[in-house]
């Protein structure tokens, strides 16, 4: 019977990749605690996260330190992690816009983050929809795109693209003007 491998517990990002280390740390007022005594640190708490200069990676250490109660009455206290684009992800956001230029102007292979990141974007994608959309007219390219399928030799596909155009509406042409 075939071992199952384990789910849920992500291996460890390379230890030969750099380290930045980025300390999180709650306000001095906060590491009071509530009987009246400073907490004093107990330990803390670490993430790691994949970020990338252009073409250099390294790795993100997101260092929490916990507070603690030194008569251990009450519950230690941790600073809360910045909001990341991607919960559950070990992707910086300068990742995320690295593995999107890669993939839709190099035209590398699909990453699974991109879909996450995509998600991110769909505001900015109906905003910039919207004001298209709010113009007084708009210009329709047509041109054909001919591609065809890497695995196979014999299939190649036309398509007629329509890209919309805008244009500002202060003095449009006549002949577009007429069709209107």
């Amino acid at each position: 019977m075939p071992a199952v491998k384990a789910r849920g517990k992500r291996a460890p990002l390379p230890t030969e990749l750099p380290r930045v280390e980025i300390v999180h740390d709650i306000a001095e007022a906060l590491r009071t605690c509530p009987c009246g005594t400073p907490m004093v640190v107990i330990g803390q708490e670490v993430s790691e996260q994949l970020d990338i200069v252009p073409m250099q990676i390294r790795v993100l250490r997101h260092i929490r330190p916990r507070y603690g109660c030194p008569d251990s009455i009450h519950a230690p206290v941790t600073a809360p992690l910045p909001p990341q684009p991607l919960p559950k992800s070990n992707a910086s956001p300068d990742f995320l816009a690295m593995l999107l230029i890669v993939k839709f102007i190099d035209g590398l292979p699909l990453a699974r983050w991109v879909i996450g990141a995509s998600q991110l974007l769909q505001p900015l994608h109906n905003l910039m929809r919207d004001t298209l959309f709010e113009g007084p007219f708009m210009h329709i390219v047509t041109f054909t795109v001919i591609w065809t399928k890497p695995w196979c030799r014999c299939s190649k596909k036309k398509a007629r693209v329509r890209r919309p155009i805008v244009t500002c509406g202060c003095k449009p042409a006549a002949r577009l003007a007429s069709r209107w």
